[in-house]
C-alpha cells in the first residue's frame, strides 16, 4: 500500500455529498464506504441528455449586452446580472445551452456478515486519487478497501481485502428512476440530499435503460428519448457470475470490480470495446495509477 499523505474521515458517507470522488477526467465514481453496504455512483463527462426542445437564442438579447458591460464597468456587477437574468426570461431563454446532467449508474454491493468494528477511517489521497476505507474487527484484524482510476485504460477500480472470508450480493442500477433527478436548465440546481439534483424531474422520463448479463460481466445501456446518443457501463466481477442484475459472491477473502463506462451525445457507445477493455491489465500501484 502506498504511503502518500491521507486526508481522513471518520465515518462512512451518509449522502452522495460526502462520498469521496475517484476519476481520471473522464469516468468516474462517488465512493461511500459503508460497512454492511458499500455504494458506488458511476459517471461520466458526456452523461448529459438532450432537451425535448432547443430554444434558439433570441437576437433581442445582443442588444442588452452594452448595458451590462456598461454596468460591470461602473462597479455594478449585481445590477448587471440582475439585468441580464430578467431579460432571459422575457425571452424563455434563461441558462440557454445547458442540458440535463445524470448519473450513469450505481453499484450495491452489500454484505451478510457486519460484526463489531473499531478504528474505522475512510480516507483520500490528493496525490495518487485513490481513495479506501479501512477498520479492525474486535480482535484487531484489518480490513481493508480502495478504489482509483486507471488514466491509461481508463477503468475504474474497487477492491476489498478481508481477514476472513464474506458472502453477500453485487447489485448494478440505474440510480433509481423514481428517485433520481436531473438538471432541467430551467433554473440553477438545487441539493437535495435523498436525490441526485434538480428540479424533481425523474430520469425515466428523459431516458430507457437495459441491463444484461454474461458470465462475470454486466452491461448497463442508456438512450435518450429526446434525441441522439446514449451511454454505457460495464461491470466485471472476476471469479462471481452474473444472474438477472445480481452476482452473489460466497466466502470471498477478496473481492474486485472493475468499471468502463463510456458515453455520446451523437451515438451509442461500443459495447464490445467496454467489455474488451475491462480485460487489459490495469495497475495498482500508487506510483503507477497516478501518473
Amino acid at each position: 500500500m502506498s504511503t502518500c499523505s491521507r486526508i481522513n474521515f471518520r465515518s462512512h458517507a451518509h449522502s452522495w455529498q460526502d462520498a469521496l470522488p475517484v476519476g481520471n477526467g473522464r469516468s468516474g465514481l462517488l465512493f461511500f464506504g459503508g460497512l454492511a453496504e458499500e455504494r458506488l455512483i458511476v459517471n461520466h463527462n458526456s452523461c448529459w441528455p438532450p432537451r425535448e426542445q432547443r430554444v434558439d437564442p433570441d437576437d433581442n438579447l445582443g442588444q442588452m449586452l452594452p448595458k451590462v458591460r456598461s454596468l460591470i464597468r461602473s462597479g455594478q456587477p449585481r445590477q448587471a446580472e440582475e439585468l441580464w437574468l430578467t431579460e432571459c426570461r422575457k425571452a424563455h431563454m434563461h441558462n440557454v445551452g445547458t442540458d440535463s446532467c445524470h448519473p450513469a449508474a450505481g453499484i450495491s454491493i452489500a454484505f451478510k456478515e457486519n460484526g463489531d468494528v473499531r478504528r474505522y477511517r475512510r480516507w483520500l489521497e490528493p496525490r495518487s486519487g485513490m481513495v479506501g476505507a479501512e477498520w479492525q474487527e474486535t480482535d484487531g484484524r484489518q480490513w481493508k478497501r480502495r478504489s482509483w482510476a486507471d488514466r491509461g485504460h481508463n477503468i475504474l477500480n474497487w477492491e476489498q481485502v478481508s481477514p476472513t472470508p464474506v458472502s453477500g450480493i453485487i447489485s448494478l442500477d440505474d440510480v433509481g428512476t423514481a428517485a433520481a433527478t436531473v438538471w432541467t436548465a430551467t433554473t440553477y440546481p438545487g441539493i437535495d440530499p435523498e436525490g441526485w439534483a434538480g428540479t424533481n424531474v425523474p430520469v425515466a422520463q428523459l431516458v430507457t435503460v437495459t441491463i444484461v448479463y454474461e458470465g462475470d460481466t454486466a452491461v448497463l445501456s442508456g438512450s435518450y428519448t429526446h434525441g441522439p446518443g446514449g451511454w454505457c457501463v460495464a461491470v466485471r466481477t472476476p471469479g462471481i457470475t452474473w444472474t438477472n442484475n445480481q452476482a452473489v459472491f460466497h466466502n470471498s477473502s477478496k473481492l474486485v470490480i472493475k468499471i468502463a463506462v463510456s458515453a455520446s451525445t451523437s451515438e451509442k457507445p461500443d459495447t464490445a470495446e467496454l467489455t474488451k477493455r475491462l480485460n487489459l491489465h490495469v495497475p495498482e500501484s500508487c506510483s503507477e495509477h497516478s501518473k
